[in-house]
């Protein structure tokens, strides 16, 4: 997480995918953050680690109603 820059670009979602793999649902609060501030290409693979806790459940409804392309796919995996 160290020298994370949420408006970043693939470098920075593919520590977003590492962190999942490592580390699950405990970044539930880093993910969030990533989902909302962070870029497109940063909020897909972070919609994506969000599905590890429940408490997810409405904000992922929301990003799956308002999001478009690979974002809205993300969402939607998550929830399944």
């Amino acid at each position: 997480k160290k020298g994370f820059v949420a408006d970043g670009k693939r470098e920075m979602a593919r520590r977003i995918q590492v962190l999942d793999r490592i580390a699950g649902g405990r970044e539930n609060e880093f993910y969030r953050m990533a989902a909302s501030e962070g870029s497109k290409e940063v909020r897909e693979p972070a919609l994506f680690a969000v599905r590890h806790d429940m408490s997810n459940l409405s904000l992922l409804l929301d990003y799956q109603k308002t999001e478009k392309g690979k974002c809205k796919e993300a969402a939607m995996q998550a929830l399944s």
